[in-house]
């Protein structure tokens, strides 16, 4: 299949030239061009559109032209003013030749795979010793030495009896013929491990050669990257030297094109000419161009006499005075109307944000008025429009009644309202702080005598271990200068570091319950 891109194939391009009507006007060399790029000659299809849609000759050239650079960029050739033509150009990238790149043959290819087919199919090692060259010397030496050994025995045994046989002189030659017998016996296993090296040496001996051919096929193949390197880098240089040349011409050319177009532009139409492309119909096109483009200009201002002189009805025109004052006054309503939204969402928000922040001051101080009507201060309560009157006795009734703490055996010494008294004069002592911590079940925060509610009431030291890391130090710092200070700067330190995000919800809930916050 030919090549496409972007999915457009040889075979769509088939198609899509049938449909057009336009096959009979693709040249040989147009058809090839589109089998090898399909996207180009689809490119060409649609400037031959344009060519047979044209109107007039200056349409025509434009679409011939386009079609030229088609052409020239894929297939480094042009095809003259009606596209039939063949001219190939003067220089392209597919003028570039050069030597064939310089090959490989291993002159130790056939050596290297017979000692490797020798290495990888090397029979497995056997003894038989039957067939042993060396043992079958030995055995010649050993029987004639044994059939020696006995004759001599045999003779020494006739002489001890007179030259008469006895089978004491047998059993002496057949010992003796038996001990070189076993000396032969012995002498197999040597054979065998002396067959065994030798088949061992015989095999290192074949890797060194294989190894041997090997570096030396190594050493050509190294000689031949460097040519071929070599090759490389001169090919690269002189290709690079042939694109210089076409990146040239074609700038040339390009200049040329742009020089004759702008000269076209004022009426020189010799350079398009000596491109070879046909000025016939240029002028007059050119000149009512002009005319059209001095009429709209006029016409901007209200004179419509060169529309009309041209033909065109304007009877229905606006200067463009008229309409820039339509579209300006149309933008100042607008510009007016969004003013007016931005304004009001402004004074919206404004208003909002005074709500909210007056909400957040009147929490705080009824927060405040609530803590300091504990300690029997109803002033701001009462600045809030609260009605206090029977607020002091409920208070008090309550203190009482939460006073049924770990102590249950201890009375107190001063009433409820003598540690108010005292408590206003601030002739706080022990007592008073104690009969205090009694009656409201919580410490006495402006005296250095008072012990604070013991852990117990809220949970023990798990609780104070379960704070985060912020509200650790928070507790800490507060229990350091308890003595020090007052509900209302217990309060306000807790709130604060709250607010600001150091205590967490499960923090405040503790600090709330250890130290009397309601």
């Amino acid at each position: 299949m030919a090549g496409s891109t972007l999915g457009y194939t040889w075979e769509d391009f088939l198609k899509e030239l049938e449909g057009s009507g336009l096959k009979g006007q693709f040249s040989e060399a147009d058809m090839r061009l589109a089998q090898e790029h399909p996207d180009a000659g689809r490119s060409i299809l649609s400037y031959k559109r344009d060519y047979a849609n044209a109107t007039n000759d200056q349409a025509r050239a434009l679409a011939n032209a386009g079609a030229e650079r088609v052409r020239s960029s894929f297939g480094g050739y042009t095809a003259g003013e009606d596209g039939s033509q063949y001219y190939r150009d003067s220089l392209s990238p597919r003028d570039f030749s050069y030597a064939e790149a310089p090959s490989f043959t291993s002159r130790y290819d056939g050596q290297i795979q017979e000692l490797l087919r020798g290495l990888v199919n090397r029979p497995a090692f056997s003894y038989d010793v039957e067939k042993d060259p060396l043992y079958s010397q030995y055995r010649k030496q050993y029987i004639r030495e044994g059939q020696r050994a006995s004759a001599d025995a045999m003779g020494q045994a006739a002489a001890m009896s007179g030259g008469l046989p006895s089978s004491y002189a047998g059993t002496a030659a057949g010992q003796a013929a038996n001990y070189y017998n076993a000396q032969l016996t012995d002498k197999i296993p040597e054979l065998e491990q002396y067959a065994y090296q030798k088949y061992m040496n015989d095999f290192d001996m074949d890797r060194v050669k294989l190894q041997s051919v090997q570096d030396a096929d190594n050493v050509d193949y190294q000689r031949y990257l460097g040519q071929l390197n070599q090759y490389n880098t001169d090919r690269s240089f002189a290709y690079g030297q042939h694109m210089d040349e076409v990146a040239n011409q074609r700038q040339n050319q390009a200049e040329l094109w742009d020089r004759a177009q702008t000269a076209a532009q004022y009426g020189d139409y010799k350079g398009l000419s000596g491109l070879g492309v046909d000025t016939a119909g240029y002028q007059s096109q050119q000149e009512r161009q002009r005319a059209v483009d001095d009429a709209l200009l006029r016409a901007q201002y209200g004179d419509y006499s060169g529309l009309q002189a041209l033909g065109i009805d304007t009877s229905g025109y606006l200067s463009s005075q008229d309409m820039w004052q339509r579209e300006m006054d149309y933008q100042r309503e607008q510009d007016a109307l969004a003013q007016q939204n931005w304004e009001r969402q402004f004074s919206y928000g404004q208003s909002q944000d005074a709500l909210a922040r007056d909400q957040d001051d009147y929490q705080r101080r009824l927060q405040m008025a609530q803590l300091q009507a504990q300690y029997g201060d109803y002033s701001g309560l009462q600045a809030l429009g609260v009605d206090t009157s029977g607020y002091e006795g409920a208070e008090a009734g309550a203190a009482s009644a939460r006073s049924g703490g770990e102590e249950t055996d201890y009375k107190p010494v001063n009433s409820w309202d003598q540690v108010k008294d005292q408590i206003e004069t601030g002739a706080v002592g022990a007592q008073t702080a104690r009969d205090y911590e009694y009656y409201t079940g919580r410490p006495y925060f402006n005296g250095a005598d008072v012990t604070p509610v013991e852990y117990s009431m809220t949970g023990g030291q798990q609780m104070v271990d379960s704070l985060s890391a912020g509200g650790r130090n928070v507790y800490n710092m507060i229990e350091s200068k308890l003595g020090g200070l007052t509900k209302s700067q217990v309060l306000e330190t807790i709130l604060t570091n709250y607010e600001q995000g150091n205590i967490t919800d499960s923090d405040f809930e503790f600090f709330a319950a250890r130290y009397g916050i309601e």
